[in-house]
C-alpha cells in the first residue's frame, strides 16, 4: 500500500513538473519579466479561446462576443508589443498561428483546448471545456 501512494505521488510530481512543456512555454532564460510577458500572453490567449468557444455555443450574445474579443485582442497586442521592444519578435507570428489553430479546431468540432472530438456546444468529455 506505501508503495502504491509513493508512485502515486511521484507520478502527480512529474505530471506537474510536465505541464508547462506540453504547453509549449518558451524558454526565456530565467528572465523573470519576459517570463511574465509570456505568462500574461497565455492568459490573454486563453480568454481569446474561452470567449470563441462560449459564442460558438450561445453563451454571449454577438455584442457581448465583439466587445470582450476586441478587449483581449488590444491586451494580446500590447503584450507582443512588449516581448517585440523586449527583443524576442517570434511571438506576434505565435499569436496569428494559435489563433487560426483554435478557430480550424471549433470549426471541425474539436475542443479548442486539447483537440478531442467533441460536439459543437457541448462540453469536451476529456478536458472540461
Amino acid at each position: 500500500m506505501d508503495v502504491a501512494i509513493v508512485v502515486v505521488i511521484a507520478l502527480a510530481a512529474a505530471a506537474f513538473v510536465a505541464a508547462p512543456l506540453r504547453r509549449g512555454v518558451p524558454v526565456t532564460g530565467g528572465d523573470a519579466r519576459l517570463e511574465d510577458l509570456y505568462a500574461r500572453k497565455r492568459s490573454a490567449l486563453e480568454a481569446l479561446i474561452d470567449i470563441e468557444s462560449e459564442h460558438a455555443v450561445g453563451k454571449l450574445s454577438d455584442a457581448d462576443y465583439e466587445g470582450s474579443k476586441a478587449t483581449h485582442e488590444s491586451e494580446a497586442l500590447a503584450i507582443l508589443d512588449e516581448i517585440d521592444a523586449y527583443g524576442d519578435t517570434s511571438s506576434r507570428d505565435e499569436l496569428e498561428g494559435e489563433i487560426q489553430a483554435v478557430r480550424a479546431r471549433l470549426e471541425r468540432g474539436t475542443c479548442p483546448r486539447c483537440g478531442a472530438a467533441r460536439p459543437p456546444g457541448s462540453r469536451c468529455r476529456r478536458c472540461g471545456a
